[in-house]
């Protein structure tokens, strides 16, 4: 480096506060990233990860036992994602060792810096183990009943950290009740394919947080979970926030849980989306430097909580009175849309009021555990009866939708998986 000058990476946390210490512990599922600090003469010096427009970064990161990750340096080059692709192991030892060249000057257009030279380098070690597992499995289980739930709020997006100032308000005001909808059976060491829905919720008059029917906001998350730890993800789906259709490459979701469903430290969302896309704002962001390469992609990184949800809430109840009394199926063709179709079948005395209840059908692929790509929020109808219950649920299917071979089929009522069923030839109306 120059005389006078040192440069560093620093640990930051999901929300957002830069450490001087790596932590010495983090959890299986960490997201780990690293901000670059450059000090000349003691004052803090203007620097990025990579040269300008079009540039690849230059660096190399590593971790010893090996890991896979994702690496991304943010569109300012201010900081650098390590995205494991899997749970880290639990109890073990780990060293990130990263190599990277940091660069100066350059015409600065809001976020983004244009061409600049080589400033420096930076070579670092980080030691830290990995937290070991409870001896209590993950709180989120489909009983018999009910299944268990966590309401997920407070949404915090950090980084870029001109994001927060554009829509925070917006992150905030959303609440959502979180429940597993389809699970496989866990393995020797504990690790679990899950499918877990996350649907728009809004407070009663006794402020208890129900599904709301009129939300737009409806997210299958596949993944896993390992002990108290979890990472679930969607791809390539569209979710309406605050009014604004986001198109998501990736929407993920880490974190651990107590036995009672909050969130312990260290939860962390991060998403990649196609900044062009977003309706109205997409370009803005683009000119503001936020996007990666000026307008290839958006890179956010937050963090978020949990709460439990009630074991008796009303969202995650198995309806009495009500049953799945048929399902069928027509398939999309390329010229053609489909569908899939739930009845009801509900016992004299029993209501089930549109108004207030949520049906919807989530696709399986049950060879992998993972919701079919779909969207969900736009493509269910519903049918009542002349009381005003439900009477079936309807989820369309587009043209050219292309669907694994082994289907099966959700209907669920709030967050709770009222029937399940393979889709099969003989279904087809």
């Amino acid at each position: 480096s120059r005389t006078g000058q040192c440069a560093e990476l620093r640990y930051v946390t999901p929300g957002g506060s830069t450490l001087v210490d790596f932590p010495e512990r983090l959890g299986p599922e960490a997201l780990i990233t690293l901000r670059l600090m450059v000090w000349r003469y003691e004052q803090p010096f203007p620097a990025r990860l990579q040269a300008g427009l079009g540039a690849r970064p230059q660096l190399e990161v590593s971790f010893d036992p090996p890991v896979e990750a994702q690496v991304e340096v943010s569109a300012d080059g201010g900081y650098l994602h390590i995205r494991p692709l899997d749970f880290l192991a639990p109890g073990e030892t780990y060293t990130l060792s990263i190599q990277a060249n940091y660069f100066a000057t350059g015409l600065r257009l809001g976020n983004l810096t244009l061409s600049g030279h080589a400033e420096g380098e930076i070579q670092q070690q980080f030691r830290f183990q990995v937290e070991k597992l409870q001896a209590a499995p993950f709180p989120l289980e489909i009983g018999e009943q009910h299944n268990g739930a966590v309401e997920w709020t407070r949404l915090s997006a950090v980084l870029p950290t001109m994001l927060p100032s554009l829509n925070q308000i917006g992150f905030d005001y959303m609440d959502w009740i979180v429940a597993p909808v389809y699970q496989g059976a866990p393995d020797s060491n504990g690790r679990r394919r899950m499918v877990l829905l996350a649907a728009g919720a809004l407070r009663d008059e006794q402020g208890v947080l129900r599904v709301d029917p009129h939300s737009e906001m409806l997210l299958p998350l596949s993944g896993e979970s390992l002990g108290e730890a979890f990472i679930v993800s969607n791809e390539e789906f569209h979710l309406p926030i605050t009014g604004i259709d986001i198109p998501f490459r990736l929407f993920e979701l880490r974190g651990r849980l107590d036995a009672e469903g909050a969130t312990l430290p260290g939860a962390s969302v991060y998403a990649e989306t196609r900044v062009l896309g977003i309706p109205n704002f997409g370009w803005r962001m683009a000119l503001a430097g936020l996007a990666n390469n000026v307008a290839e992609k958006l890179l956010v990184a937050g963090t978020y909580l949990t709460r439990p949800y009630p074991a008796d809430g009303p969202a995650n109840q198995k309806p009495a009175g009500v049953q799945v009394s048929a399902v069928t199926y027509r398939p999309p063709s390329r010229s053609q849309g489909g569908e899939v179709r739930a009845q009801f079948m509900i016992e004299a005395g029993v209501s089930l009021p549109a108004e207030s209840q949520r049906a919807c059908i989530l696709l399986v692929d049950a060879a992998q555990i993972r919701a079919v790509a779909l969207d969900y929020s736009h493509l269910h109808t519903v049918e009542t009866d002349a009381n005003g219950s439900l009477s079936s649920v309807t989820l369309s299917l587009p043209r050219g939708t292309v669907l694994p071979p082994n289907l099966t089929a959700v209907v669920i009522l709030g967050v709770y998986p009222l029937h399940s069923q393979a889709i099969s030839q003989e279904m087809v109306a």
